[in-house]
C-alpha cells in the first residue's frame, strides 16, 4: 500500500495489535514463495475467507495464475486462467500436479497502441463462473489502457454467476471500483499482510 517506509512499518504494527495471533505466520511465510505454498499472492485474511468459501461444485477463473491455481484446483470443480507471462506460464508446468486446471496463455504487448493484444487477454474469460479473481498484469504502459485490472473487472461482471463473487488483489489501487463499473449486491474489504511479502495489502471481494 502507498505510504512512507515508516508509514508502512506503522501500518503493519498497527495491524499485529490489533491482531497479534497473526504474527506467527506473517513471520513464518513472510519470505516464502505463494507458488510453492500453493496459496493465493493476497492478503490472509482473504484467503481465509476463501479457504471457507470455495466448494467442490464451483468454477474458478483467474486473470494472472500461481499460487492461486493450486490452491482453487485443491477445492474447486475446476479453474481456468489466463497468463500473460510466458516464462512463468512455462516455469509452472515444470512442476505442475493440477489436472483440475488449465492455464490459456495468452502473450500481451503491454506497449501496443492498439489495445488488440491488451483485450484478448481481458476477453479471454469464457462462461460463467462461481469465483472470479482479478489478479495478474496490470502495468499497461500505454495511459488509456491504465489499469487493466479495472478492464478485467467489468469484463468478469458478466460472467460471473449469481450468488458468485468477484475477488480484486491490491484493491487499495481502486477504491472507486464499484461506482466506476456499477454496484454488487454486497463488498468485503479483507485488509492484511500476506504469503511473500512484508507490507499490508488489500484483497476486496464483491458479492453478486
Amino acid at each position: 500500500m502507498k505510504g512512507s517506509a515508516l508509514t508502512k512499518v506503522g501500518r503493519l504494527a498497527d495491524y499485529f495489535i490489533g491482531h497479534p495471533s497473526e504474527l506467527p505466520r506473517y513471520l513464518r511465510f513472510a519470505r516464502a514463495f505463494p507458488l510453492q505454498l500453493g496459496k493465493p499472492w493476497i492478503s490472509w485474511p482473504a484467503i481465509d475467507f476463501l479457504a471457507g468459501h470455495v466448494r467442490k461444485n464451483m468454477d474458478v477463473f483467474e486473470y494472472g495464475s500461481g499460487g492461486s491455481t493450486l490452491f482453487f484446483a485443491e477445492r474447486a470443480h475446476s479453474v481456468r486462467s489466463v497468463e500473460h507471462d510466458a516464462n512463468w506460464y512455462a516455469f509452472q508446468q515444470k512442476g505442475w500436479n493440477a489436472p483440475e486446471a488449465r492455464v490459456i496463455l495468452k502473450a500481451v504487448e503491454a506497449t501496443s497502441d492498439d489495445g488488440t493484444p491488451v483485450l484478448d487477454y481481458v476477453n479471454a474469460i469464457d462462461g460463467d463462473y462461481d469465483i472470479i479473481l482479478v489478479d495478474g498484469l496490470d502495468d499497461v504502459t500505454a495511459s488509456s489502457l491504465r489499469p487493466l485490472r479495472l478492464k478485467c473487472f467489468e469484463k468478469a461482471r458478466s460472467h460471473v454467476r449469481p450468488g458468485g463473487i468477484i475477488v480484486v488483489d491490491d484493491a487499495w489501487r481502486y477504491d472507486d471500483i464499484a461506482f466506476d463499473v456499477g454496484e454488487p449486491r454486497d463488498v468485503r474489504r479483507f485488509q492484511g499482510p500476506g504469503p511473500g511479502r512484508w507490507g499490508i495489502t488489500r484483497t476486496d471481494v464483491y458479492f453478486y
